[in-house]
């Protein structure tokens, strides 16, 4: 375990170096295991902190709800432990390469998941058909727009940000990764936000482990590692 958390601050301080030599196919798997033992015992020391912490807020009469994730056993596994998964990689971790085919892949799934999330917004609002269209023609003039500005950016460009600052582009998509989990937490009080963030570290360390696996072993293996997690929690949950 100390190998590993020792190669996981060399990755920190420099996503990207060279990778470490793994031969073939089995020893990446043996390595996404011994990588999901070292996430799993941050886990366990995680649950026991939060443990005692909800224990002493429910004390002073202050509940943190959990979202209900059970929307039915298959289809739960379904979402969570294959599609969220897999859109989170794509938006999350396949433009770490930065390289442009990978950003503009990133681009688009992330410009069509908010496009289908306003088109149900404007749906199940009553706001008028002419809002609604000035509301499309924002958000496809604002996307076209990016898309744009990323295809500008010669790979050359994007080498040598990879070089002087990728290591913050790393650390900023680890942080977004874990403030959107806010979103699962029902009944948000702003005044609770320091705890909600603190029992967000293990979304914060997973976020680490897959962009370390991500860069490290591949795209395929990092997807491999967030589905399999998603499914035992899962699991777990229902």
């Amino acid at each position: 375990m100390t190998a590993i958390l020792s190669e996981i601050i060399s990755f920190l301080k420099n996503p990207y170096s060279q990778p470490f030599q793994i031969l073939n196919r089995k020893e990446k798997f043996q390595y996404i295991l011994k990588l999901g033992l070292f996430i799993f015992l941050i886990n366990i020391a995680f649950a026991l902190i939060i443990a005692i912490e909800k224990f002493v807020l429910n004390k002073y009469g202050i509940e943190i709800k959990e979202i209900d994730i059970n929307f039915g056993k298959a289809y739960t596994i379904l979402l969570l432990a294959l599609f969220v998964p897999f859109y989170e990689e794509l938006i999350f971790r396949l433009p770490l390469s930065l390289r442009k085919k990978d950003i503009n892949v990133s681009l688009f799934t992330l410009l069509g998941i908010v496009g289908y999330i306003l088109v149900l917004y404007c749906n199940d609002t009553t706001l008028s058909k002419i809002t609604t269209s000035l509301i499309n023609f924002i958000f496809l003039f604002s996307g076209v727009g990016v898309v744009y500005l990323f295809n500008i950016i010669t790979e050359d460009s994007l080498e040598k940000l990879k070089i002087s600052s990728g290591k913050y582009f790393v650390f900023g998509s680890i942080i977004i990764f874990t403030l959107l989990h806010l979103s699962n937490i029902p009944d948000f009080d702003i005044r609770l936000l320091l705890i909600y963030l603190f029992n967000l570290l293990p979304v914060f360390f997973l976020g680490t482990i897959i962009s370390f696996c991500r860069l490290r072993l591949g795209f395929f293996y990092g997807f491999l590692f967030h589905a399999g997690w998603n499914f035992l929690f899962v699991i777990f949950k229902i």
